[in-house]
């Protein structure tokens, strides 16, 4: 049989209008509800803490989509060896960090994206990665591609390299444009949908994508500033040939394709903002995760026994913050103010604690420590935050 011609059809930019009886209703209306809440923490240190290992968890997830094949522990773990830590994968992991603190940056300051921001993003993403069929660099980081491209395994040829400009510039506008806030769900699913379309770059397409999904979010109130942590690309890793066939039938351009994309893209995201806001009780935080998280590297040595009832001690204390006094609670016994400098001093060094935010001479634990960070994984897998299993 003659193989299949794939041709580039052109596909007008809009929302497409669900039936308001349809289930995405519902999900659009309970985003709605959560964008609208402030929910800051208590503990606002515990909840910095989670976001920084939730955006590390967010790169990694958009790196395994693309074929990084960096193991979850490994990943998150600071004291990897500097070897294994210096190849390729690591490489595009450590560029993934950069570009979303500059998106976190970039936020704080503006309302809306710009070209230049998505270009800046690309160049973030790809920098130095070596170039090459299955590798993760690009030759023109930071610049729209001129070269026609075909995607592998896909039926939709993207534009021809002379149309991306302009299709970039038109998705620029579609997504700053002012809508009544129940399209802004549906806003961001269709920029997440069309930017996979025009395929702007030669590589690292669905990287920037999904950091440009990532800045939507913050942008339009789903993000920090109201107290959530966002990590949407664990919504397309869990099952990356489920994420490929809804962005394939959006691909077809007909209302029920897009409102299929926009149904899972929706949905997905509803339910990692449900999952991730139990984070914001610090009952549960403290119950549920730091508790068994020090247990359990207690038990496998990781940490000592006083380092471990002094962590006891401060996680149940409000806010989870302790001050050298209370290292005499902790352990129960009197240690001079010398000596609880000293052991502080060396928790820090290990860095098992770290200083609270904005409070004098007050600590808390550090949930990235090297000695805490595998442990700290498995217990979020076992709560359901992380799909993949962490090699232990």
């Amino acid at each position: 049989m003659p193989k299949e011609v794939v041709k580039f059809i052109h596909q007008d930019l809009k929302i497409p209008s669900p039936n308001w009886n349809s289930p995405i209703v519902n999900t659009i209306i309970e985003l709605e509800n959560l964008r609208d809440k402030n929910l800051l923490p208590s503990s606002v240190d515990i909840f910095l803490e989670l976001k920084y290992l939730f955006q590390k968890l967010e790169n990694w997830a958009s790196a395994r989509i693309e074929g990084n094949q960096t193991e979850l522990i490994d990943a998150l773990d600071p004291g990897i060896d500097r070897k294994k830590a210096a190849t390729v994968d690591y490489q595009e992991l450590e560029n993934l960090e950069d570009a979303i603190q500059f998106i976190d940056e970039y936020c704080k300051k503006h309302k809306a994206i710009s070209k230049s921001f998505v270009l800046e993003v690309h160049k973030r993403v790809t920098k130095g990665l070596p170039v090459g069929p299955d590798l993760p660099g690009d030759k023109t980081p930071g610049k729209l591609r001129l070269e026609n491209v075909k995607i592998s395994k896909s039926k939709h040829q993207p534009p021809v390299g002379g149309q991306v400009n302009d299709y970039i510039d038109e998705l620029v506008k579609f997504a700053n444009k002012e809508h009544d806030k129940k399209y802004d769900a549906l806003t961001v699913a269709i920029v997440h949908h069309r930017f996979t379309w025009i395929h702007p770059f030669t590589n690292g397409n669905g990287r920037v994508t999904r950091l440009l999904t990532y800045a939507l979010l913050q942008l339009l109130g789903y993000g920090v500033a109201r107290g959530h942590i966002l990590n949407p690309s664990v919504i397309f890793y869990t099952d990356r040939k489920i994420y490929y066939k809804h962005l394939a039938k959006a691909d077809k351009g007909t209302e029920r394709g897009l409102i299929d994309w926009c149904e899972y893209f929706t949905s997905g995201l509803l339910e990692e903002v449900n999952k991730i806001d139990r984070l914001l009780d610090d009952n549960y935080v403290k119950e549920r995760i730091l508790l068994p998280v020090v247990r359990a590297a207690y038990d496998e040595k990781r940490i000592s026994e006083r380092e471990f009832m002094i962590l006891r001690h401060s996680i149940n204390k409000p806010k989870f913050t302790f001050v050298s006094a209370d290292i005499n609670n902790a352990l129960g016994a009197e240690k001079s103010s010398v000596a609880r400098s000293v052991i502080i001093k060396k928790m820090r060094i290990s860095k098992l604690i770290t200083p609270a935010f904005r409070a004098k001479q007050k600590y808390l634990i550090d949930i990235n420590s090297p000695l805490l960070i595998r442990n700290m994984i498995v217990t979020l897998y076992d709560e359901g935050f992380i799909r993949s299993s962490p090699a232990k």
